[in-house]
């Protein structure tokens, strides 16, 4: 567990449960806006640190592993925001890294903390129907 988002990452894949910062996920979203609504409810929850998006474990912290097939890759993510217009043109920053624990690979969709809260939309978008315009998600 050589690198420090490894080490971190198995520490709270042990605590067996997800907490305001850090959510599992056993496989990436097939929806991009629930996708989008997750990293708002990141970005916008009040605390002082990173949010993590654990892709690749179960809800109970079983580490299951993520294949090729349907992963997502950080300028997916990041042409998905660049399309959405925000409130102040402040846009939530983000990286998706992949780590091997346990010898499974899981990717973490790490959603940066900022103080340029609260992100939302500022117009309604075309492609999404359930995120509303001007409201907030946390």
């Amino acid at each position: 567990m050589g690198n420090n988002l490894a080490s971190k990452i198995y520490t709270l894949i042990n605590k067996r449960a997800e907490r305001d910062y850090w959510d599992f996920k056993q496989e990436w979203h097939k929806d991009n806006e629930r996708l989008l609504h997750d990293i708002l409810c990141f970005a916008n929850t009040v605390h002082d640190r990173d949010s993590y998006l654990i892709i690749g474990v179960s809800d109970d912290g079983e580490i299951i592993g993520l294949n090729e097939k349907n992963r997502i890759k950080q300028v997916t993510i990041l042409d998905l925001l660049s399309n959405v217009v925000f409130a102040g043109d402040n846009t939530p920053e983000i990286k998706v890294e992949t780590i091997r624990i346990d010898g499974k690979e899981i990717d973490i969709l790490t959603v940066f903390n900022s103080y340029n809260v609260p992100f939302y939309l500022k117009k309604k978008s075309k492609r999404y129907h359930n995120i509303k315009e001007e409201y907030i998600c946390i």
